[in-house]
């Protein structure tokens, strides 16, 4: 648990700097290792099952980017899941982007009033804005655990980068 408080508290520095416009060196993210590292952070506050599916994957955006994102999409996907759920989290290579797809065993986005439903829908247009400054996608569809499949699209360096970086 400390190493996971330690590592929480680096990407905090990382994403208050990064906000507060601080110069901060630009360093190649693996995509691959923050699912990992947010999806083990998450099931400390999650009572279901957390699964990650992942192959390397090297990314062009800052860290700091993709753990709000990844922040985001497991927080809705939890909350979504409830305490007795599945969420799993895929990352794969997808042309030249690579893909982060988060799944749960929800109930899906459902049309309503604002109020406690509401909330994933700002969750979505955060990661829709972060993914968009730094030249991704965002995809919603259904997922095969009965929910949603929120899929990000984000740009990684030539494929002889990502695969030494893999090696």
């Amino acid at each position: 648990r400390l190493q996971l408080i330690a590592a929480e508290a680096g990407r905090i520095a990382d994403i208050c700097g990064q906000l507060l416009n601080r110069p901060m060196p630009q360093r190649p993210a693996r995509l691959d290792e923050l699912a990992e590292e947010s999806a083990a952070t998450a099931r400390l506050r999650f009572g279901g099952a957390i699964e990650v599916i992942s192959e390397p994957a090297l990314l062009t955006v800052h860290p700091a980017v993709v753990v709000r994102i990844l922040g985001n999409l497991l927080s809705n996907a939890c909350r979504a899941a409830g305490d007795s759920g599945r969420v799993r989290v895929e990352v794969a290579r997808h042309a030249a982007m690579a893909r982060l797809a988060v799944s749960d065993s929800g109930s899906g986005l459902q049309p309503g009033p604002a109020g406690p439903r509401a909330r994933p829908s700002l969750g979505l247009e955060i990661i829709g804005s972060l993914a968009l400054g730094c030249g991704g996608s965002v995809h919603l569809g259904g997922s095969d655990l009965g929910g949603l499949c929120v899929t990000v699209l984000l740009p990684y360096p030539a494929a002889s980068q990502n695969g030494a970086a893999a090696r």
